[in-house]
């Protein structure tokens, strides 16, 4: 199996980007301008893509992204190379949990991040993510397209009670790293699966989703579109917020 991608970020119609991701082995990606990124693997190491989305104030909110993202790094550096992909994604989680909380504790500013990540190893993969930063599968196979996040907003938690959902529920995050009353564990949404040729991968932060409806979304999937020209799409509609996505497209070897 070989996997490519593409990823990209955007401040949009933001003063700066709290937005931070990690692509494939590149520590983190620059957000202080728009970039774009691409590449290709084809082995079996395990490979780590993240996005994290900053909340909780200006300048806190994008050092808590890359603190999150700093943590999970060092998670994945350490690990074993046949490390089970799930406890890897767990660790990894609750490693940059503990690096949230301690500089929040450190400074004393509120806030937190968002973390939606999917490890990669040969055709398998595990998803896991905190907060509301989506993802979704495109299965080439049957031509459909899944969310495989959760959103852990009130909004998500109102549909799934059958209330009626309120404007401004869905900004208010019902998990994040930061908070400080549960583990990683305890917030975390995780999936597992199997890669197939022609399926693809999309994990974004809520800007992108905010300018996409889901067959809009599903459609560029199919169609391979890069995250390039997703997140410039999402960064030119008005009043749009911070964007990135990474884009996965897996084919036959």
């Amino acid at each position: 199996m070989t996997c490519s991608y593409t990823a990209a970020t955007s401040k949009g119609g933001r003063r700066e980007n709290q937005d931070n991701i990690r692509v494939d082995t590149i520590a983190r990606v620059d957000t202080r301008r728009d970039t774009a990124r691409n590449g290709t693997f084809s082995d079996k190491d395990t490979h780590l893509f993240c996005v994290c989305d900053g909340i909780g104030g200006e300048y806190a909110g994008v050092v808590a992204s890359a603190t999150a993202l700093d943590a999970v790094n060092e998670v994945l550096h350490a690990a074993s190379p046949g490390a089970p992909l799930e406890q890897l994604a767990l660790d990894a989680a609750q490693a940059a949990q503990e690096n949230v909380l301690r500089y929040y504790e450190n400074s004393r500013r509120p806030g937190g991040t968002t973390i939606s990540m999917a490890l990669i190893r040969g055709a398998d993969y595990v998803f896991l993510n905190i907060g509301d930063s989506p993802a979704f599968h495109y299965c080439a196979g049957d031509g459909i397209c899944a969310e495989i996040s959760v959103r852990h907003n009130l909004a998500a938690r109102k549909r799934a009670r059958g209330m009626t959902v309120c404007p401004g529920d869905a900004s208010y995050l019902t998990a994040y790293l930061g908070d400080p009353r549960r583990s990683a564990a305890q917030m975390a949404h995780t999936v597992t699966g199997r890669l197939s040729p022609g399926d693809t991968l999309l994990l974004c932060s809520d800007g992108v989703t905010n300018a996409y409806d889901f067959q809009t979304l599903a459609e560029a999937m199919a169609d391979g579109v890069s995250a390039r020209e997703m997140v410039s799409c999402a960064a030119a509609q008005p009043d749009s917020d911070n964007c990135s996505a990474i884009h996965l497209l897996f084919e036959d070897f």
